[in-house]
């Protein structure tokens, strides 16, 4: 059953054309004068990223400082839930994207998007911590910067586009690396590669519209 009161109208306007009880001319002006975008719908969004910045840390803070008495079990499904949550409230608020449009809705999607890159480069770094995995800083960078690629492409985030950009200049192509190794005649690899697959993918991305051009 739909919650949001959007939903609930629509499916509403559908049945009633379907009984003829109303006609489709009839049905689109109902919803363009129900679903206008007004001063409120911006407020519910802008307090529902409130709650999430200030709820995010509290889970956060509580999970690090009881952190290291965990057993590497409960680590796991502690990581896992996490994603879990962040990929699924991403999913529901892009299928109610599909729905209705609205632009207050979008930038909900655009914030859980980036919330659950940041979630899974955490669980990157906690992983690794947890069993001990030798620190790979620019194996992790190209590792996020892929990750952040397909979250944008997928989500048309921005702020998932923003980390993959971090990332890639966090890389030694970013750095310069790749440079010095071309002025020296050498092959690119590793970072290089990362670099000339995501850097233009990004870029056409956002040339093309699929992603915002102002993050």
């Amino acid at each position: 059953m739909p919650l949001s009161y959007s939903a609930r109208l629509r499916r509403d306007l559908r049945d009633w054309q379907e009984r003829g009880l109303i006609q489709p001319e009839q049905a689109e002006r109902i919803a363009a004068h129900a679903l206008a975008p007004r001063g409120l719908r911006h407020f519910q969004t802008a307090l529902a990223l409130c709650i999430l910045l200030l709820v995010a840390p509290s889970i956060i803070a509580f999970v690090t400082a009881n952190w290291s008495t965990m057993s590497p079990s409960a680590r796991l499904i502690v990581l896992f839930l996490a994603n879990a949550a962040a990929v699924s409230a991403t999913y529901l608020a892009s299928r109610r994207v599909a729905r209705d449009q609205a632009g207050s809705i979008r930038r909900l999607v655009d914030g859980l998007a980036t919330l659950s890159l940041a979630i899974a480069a955490a669980t990157l770094a906690l992983v690794g911590q947890t069993f001990h995995v030798a620190a790979d800083p620019h194996g992790f960078a190209e590792t996020i910067a892929v990750f952040g690629l397909s979250t944008a492409l997928v989500t048309r985030s921005g702020g998932a586009a923003l980390i993959a950009c971090i990332a890639l200049i966090a890389t030694d192509a970013g750095l310069g690396g790749l440079d010095l190794a071309l002025m020296r005649g050498e092959a690119a690899s590793g970072s290089g590669s990362w670099f000339w697959m995501v850097g233009p993918a990004l870029f056409l991305a956002s040339l093309s519209g699929w992603l915002p051009a102002r993050i």
